[in-house]
Formats: structure tokens, sequence, C-alpha cells
């Protein structure tokens, strides 16, 4: 039932994001694929991490943290905070460019959007922690319009579909 489980998991398209902390000086990272919204009111995301990794701890001992979603121009940053380049000095932000945002949070230069958050919960998810977060700060770069996507175990590119033919923009727009 495992095999097929996460075979089946194959098929999803996710965005990919890296998720940063900064503890005191200390920062850490890690590339996922499992993030999304909770609540518009308050804002609030919501991120699972493996249990294993450095971020995990760290994320638990500052109680901030920081989505970084990527823009397609970024799959280095994505194989970096992943595993799969390794700096010589063993810290994956000196092979990115980084600032510090308003809450003191990494924000990874490039991404299409960065979400600073405070944690509020933690959830046992077997493998994973989930962490969820009331987001304190946004950057969102509208001149960086592509994010990054995952699906059948490699990088994927977007395309918009222009669905104006049936209202959805309309709707959309009436909704808000």
């Amino acid at each position: 039932m495992k095999l097929e489980f996460i075979n089946a998991l194959r098929n999803t398209v996710s965005t990919i994001s890296v998720v940063t902390t900064n503890s005191t000086g200390e920062v850490a990272g890690a590339t996922v694929s499992s993030f999304c919204s909770v609540s518009a009111d308050p804002p609030t995301l919501l991120v699972c991490i493996f249990k294993d990794t450095p971020l995990t701890s760290a994320i638990k001992k500052n109680k901030k943290f920081c989505i970084n979603l990527l823009s397609q121009s970024q799959i280095n940053v994505s194989d970096i905070f992943a595993g799969r380049e390794i700096s010589p000095s063993k810290n994956r932000f000196d092979l990115v460019e980084w600032k510090e945002g308003n809450f003191n949070q990494p924000i990874l230069t490039g991404s299409v959007a960065s979400f600073e958050c405070n944690l509020t919960k933690t959830v046992d998810g077997f493998t994973h922690d989930v962490f969820f977060g009331n987001v304190l700060s946004v950057f969102d770069d509208q001149k960086i319009i592509e994010p990054l996507l995952y699906c059948k175990q490699q990088y994927a590119k977007s395309s918009i579909i222009d669905n104006s033919h049936i209202g959805l923009n309309k709707l959309m727009l009436e909704l808000l």
C-alpha cells in the first residue's frame, strides 16, 4: 500500500518552496513541496517538514519561519536546499542570495513570494511535522510570475489558460 500511495502521489502537481528560519543567527532551510493556505482571516499557512531535518527543530526553537515560493529560475536553489548541492562551508545560505525580512526570517532573492510566519501550532504528521503559521509579512514580487512546479519526480512549468470565455475571471472578481 505504501508504494502504491507514493507512486500515485507522483501524479500531483505542487509548487516548490524553501522553508527557512533564523534562530539567533543560526539559519536553517529545506526544500518542500507540501504547503498550502489555511485561512485568509487571519492569514494562515501550513507546511509539512520531514521530522529528521535540522529545520524542524530550528522552527520549534525559533517559533518563526518563512515560506519562499520559488520561481522557475530557482531550480538550483531548490537543489541546494534539497541537499543535492553542498557548499564547502556546509552552509546552504552561502550558495544563495538572501536577506532578512521584517521579522528577521531569511527571504530568498528571486522568489515569486515569501511569507514570514509566526508559529501557532505544530501537529504530529507521523513522518513529518505540520507547522501552522500566522502570516506576519508578505513579499510578493509582481515582476516574477512563474512559480517552480514539481510533477512526476521532475521540475515542471505552468501554462496560463485563458478562462475568460467561461466567466471565471469575472466570477473571481465578484467574489473578492
